[in-house]
Parts: C-alpha cells; sequence; structure tokens
C-alpha cells in the first residue's frame, strides 16, 4: 500500500488526537515527539539517516509492521530486507501484515521471511529469536531431511495472529456484520460449434488416459484439460504450443505476442471471448464500474491484455475500439507495459485513472490493495481456493 493510502485511511478510522500517521521524513520526525504518531516509511525508503534517528538512547521503537512484505523477504538477497533488518534490530515488535504470508508455500517461502523479518539466520544478527528457537528454526530448513510441517506449525504457533470475519475488538465486530463477502457466479460461454466439438474431444481423452487398472491418469488428464482450456479461448494457442515446445520462457512469450498482436483479429471470437468482452462492456458502460481480470496463465494475461487495450492495441472486431483503459499486473513485462507503469497500477486503478487491470494469481495474491475495483473476472479456475480467495479479497469488493 502507497504512504498516502494509509495516511488516507487512518484519518478515515481514528481521532487524530488518539492515533495519527505520518509520511516519514528527517524534519518531520524531529518536529514530532508524539507517542499517538505512527510513521509510514517506504522500505524503499529506508535510509542510513533513518537508522540514525532509530539508534538513539531517547528513541523507543514500540513496533514494526512490514506490510505485505513476503513478497520481497522470501529471498535472502533482497536489499530491501537487508534494509529492513537495519531497523528492526531496535523494534520491541516486529510484524508481517498479510493475507498469503507464505505465496509459495512455508517450505519453499518461511525460512527467507522469517529470517528477514527477525534475525536468526547464519548471516543475520539474533534479532528476536531465542537461542533454542533459533537452532529450531535452522534445522527445520538448513539440515538435511529436517523439513517437517508440523514441526515449522509448532514454531509458528506461538507468533500468529490471524483475523477473520468473526474477530472482535472489545467485544464488537472488527468487520462489521453488515458487510458479506461477495458471492461469485460463473458465466458460460456463448455457444458456439466449436465449444462442442472440445467436449467431445475431452471426453474421448477421458477414456484414453485410463491406466491398466482401469483407473484415470489425473496428471496427464489435467495438462490435457488446460490445453482445451486455452484453446477454447482461441484455436490460436494450439499453433503457439506446437511452435515453442522448445524455446524458452521468454521466446514463448514473444512467440505469443507476436501471433495474439497478427492473427487473433483474423479469427471468428470464440464463445468465451464473446462472453469476456460483453461483460467488460457492461461493466463499463452500463454500470459504469472497475474490473479485475485475474489469469492462471500468460497467454491469458497477453490475450486479456490485447483484447481489452484498444488505445494502444487496437482490435477492432472484438472491441470496436471503445477505449477502455487497463493496467497489468504481472512479475513480467508482457506486451508494451513496463515495470514502472505496473508499479503504478494500484493508484491508477483506486483513483479511476484506468478502468480495468489485468493480473496472474500470483500477483493477485501478494497483497495489492485494488480497492478501487468491485468486479472480479476469473479467466477460468485457478486450481487453488487459496490464491482465489486471497485474489477476491484484495479487490475489496
Amino acid at each position: 500500500m502507497l504512504e498516502a493510502n494509509w495516511i488516507n485511511e487512518t484519518a478515515k478510522f481514528f481521532n487524530p488526537k488518539e492515533l495519527c500517521a505520518k509520511k516519514w521524513t528527517e524534519h518531520a520526525w524531529n518536529e514530532d515527539h508524539s507517542i499517538r504518531t505512527v510513521w509510514i516509511i517506504r522500505d524503499t525508503r529506508i535510509t542510513n539517516t533513518l537508522v540514525e534517528c532509530v539508534n538513539n538512547v531517547n528513541v523507543g521503537v514500540l513496533s514494526l509492521f512490514a506490510d505485505e512484505a513476503q513478497t520481497a523477504f522470501r529471498s535472502l538477497e533482497s536489499i530491501r530486507a537487508k534494509n529492513f533488518l537495519k531497523i528492526s534490530k531496535f523494534a520491541d515488535f516486529v510484524v508481517l501484515v498479510s493475507g498469503t504470508p507464505f505465496p509459495l508455500g512455508p517450505k519453499e517461502d518461511a525460512y527467507g521471511i522469517l529470517v528477514n523479518l527477525a534475525g536468526g539466520g547464519p548471516d543475520r544478527p539474533i534479532a528476536k529469536w531465542s537461542d533454542k528457537q533459533r537452532v529450531w528454526l535452522n534445522n527445520l530448513f538448513i539440515k538435511r531431511g529436517g523439513w517437517n510441517v508440523l514441526s515449522f506449525r509448532k514454531l509458528i504457533t506461538p507468533f500468529y495472529l490471524c483475523r477473520n470475519s468473526k474477530s472482535k475488538w472489545d467485544s464488537k465486530p472488527i468487520i462489521p456484520e453488515e458487510i458479506a463477502r461477495p458471492r461469485p457466479y460463473i458465466l458460460q460461454p456463448k455457444p458456439i460449434s466449436a465449444d462442442a466439438d472440445l467436449i467431445k474431444e475431452f471426453n474421448s481423452v477421458k477414456t484414453a488416459m485410463n491406466k491398466r487398472d482401469g483407473l484415470v491418469d489425473l496428471g496427464a488428464l489435467r495438462l490435457r484439460s488446460d490445453d482445451m482450456k486455452l484453446s477454447a479461448w482461441t484455436p490460436l494457442w494450439r499453433d503457439i504450443k506446437e511452435s515453442t515446445t522448445h524455446m524458452t520462457a521468454e521466446q514463448k512469450k514473444a512467440v505469443m505476442e507476436s501471433k495474439i498482436k497478427n492473427g487473433l483479429e483474423t479469427l471468428e471470437p470464440t464463445g468465451r471471448m464473446n462472453r469476456l468482452v460483453s461483460i467488460v462492456k457492461r461493466i463499463h458502460f452500463v454500470e459504469k464500474e472497475r474490473f479485475i481480470i485475474v489469469v492462471d496463465r500468460i497467454f491469458l494475461s497477453l490475450l486479456a491484455i490485447y483484447v481489452h487495450e484498444p488505445l494502444m492495441l487496437a482490435n477492432e472486431q472484438l472491441c470496436e475500439s471503445v477505449g477502455i483503459k487497463i493496467g497489468v499486473l504481472a512479475g513480467q513485462k508482457l506486451f508494451s507495459y513496463t515495470t514502472a507503469q505496473r508499479d503504478r497500477v494500484p493508484e491508477r486503478l483506486n483513483t479511476g485513472e484506468i478502468q480495468g487491470v489485468v493480473m496472474t494469481d500470483r500477483v493477485g495474491a501478494c497483497g495489492h490493495n485494488l480497492v478501487g475495483a468491485n468486479h472480479m473476472i476469473f479467466m477460468g479456475s485457478l486450481y487453488s481456493q487459496a490464491y482465489e480467495d486471497q485474489a477476491i479479497g484484495t479487490s475489496g469488493t
């Protein structure tokens, strides 16, 4: 969340005489010594000047909150994490605020995140762990064969706090009871003959993938199902798949972009594509609201970007140059979207500068506060209920 968002949201919920959020600057710090002031600091702005201000016998850092820092803290080489440790050692209490603390799972992510939050690794100062906890932590992740999910749960349970819709503060619900989670609904594709052909093909695949014992090879079936799902969005997928078999990920992406840009508008829109375009137009023109499209494949994100950004990549047949502006949140550069543009997407959506966002499920699970949209569109299932729940919650619907 941007500094301005924290400051604005704090003003909505707290009397400034009780709690006031301010952007940290050296001048503001020297002017305000109130214990009721909460300082908001971007991790990219943790400088030696800040460290010197905190490292003072007259200063006590009661608590330090890292908002959605798991993305950077997963890596032990993260510069942001190393900077964070420079000030976390002065704090009495350190917190990671996140809806998805371990995006790729605790075995993959937990060690880097925990060590970067509180020290304790081989090359990190011991900040918050006791000697016993530090040995336990390192044995779990560094010792060969040491990983055990039950031991991990036992280690982390004393530090883990979870808020849900039933959580209360001073006997009152934290989340107002009248606020309900949105109920997702499934939009069936507009029927066309190609969909019927794909259904027949998929049913024949089930029979072909039976094992000798009569059971179905679910792994192979899922891969085949994915292939058919992408083909159902556009026949271009199979051509792309065949021509990129031995390419690197970057080469594949380049081929996808080229074929979508040069071939999509020459094809008759599929039932899924017609449905997607119609719902986006309804949200934008009829309901005058904003949307988020979530995908689980780079191919689908490229497809959505091309179709729904007519100002840059006009697709006359599908979009009729309606001028819907979108942003892109993905782990890599797609089409002409730069990293700088990507970093501004949450702010631009929340202020109404753009009408929609196309994002991958992994990025959607990293805690971007996209409160400016109230429609979430999934281009097919993400196969992970946790990722879907996180993405829905992120949108603020």
